[in-house]
């Protein structure tokens, strides 16, 4: 399952820079690393050097999922991933969680069976501010100007493109 979750991402030229290990760990796990019920099926373990791009140490993903939801998590943990290892510093929550949630949607509808298709029309109205709205958001930014440039905005400004605070 992983290697179509990779295959996905690579098809929208996501392809991570260094391998990064991927664990399939009991939910307890993930809860005594300090999840948020709700938000605990994965998890992107990232290490920050002074001035340096992140160092993605390990993914874990819940065991036992059914491959629906696998894909969804990998995708979103990948989405992490990737950002960690071109990026200095962190996103905004809504912002890291939003891209994340972006790719796993993409990945979801790649799948396209019902069960994939019904995870992301709830994706869509998810009333969470941060992975609910931070979808929306870059959803709309992904729309307008496509998967390349907002990650390209988000690696070198942290922020999404079209987005101006001067």
């Amino acid at each position: 399952m992983l290697a179509r979750v990779r295959e996905s991402l690579s098809r929208r030229g996501l392809v991570l820079r260094e391998p990064v290990k991927v664990l399939l760990v009991p939910l307890s796990e993930l809860l005594e690393m300090g999840g948020q019920r709700g938000h605990t099926m994965g998890a992107t373990t990232l290490g920050y050097p002074k001035d340096g791009l992140g160092q993605v140490t390990g993914i874990r993903i819940a065991a036992g999922l059914p491959p629906e939801v696998f894909h969804r998590v990998a995708a979103h943990e990948f989405g992490h991933a990737w950002i960690g290892q071109r990026r200095r510093g962190t996103l905004r929550p809504e912002l890291a969680e939003g891209i994340s949630e972006a790719l796993a949607y993409g990945v979801l509808r790649d799948l396209g069976s019902p069960f994939a298709d019904s995870i992301r029309e709830r994706m869509k109205i998810n009333p969470d501010p941060v992975y609910g709205a931070g979808f929306r958001t870059v959803r709309t930014c992904l729309l307008r100007f496509g998967l390349t440039a907002v990650l390209e905005a988000l690696v070198r400004d942290g922020e999404l493109p079209g987005t101006s605070f001067a």
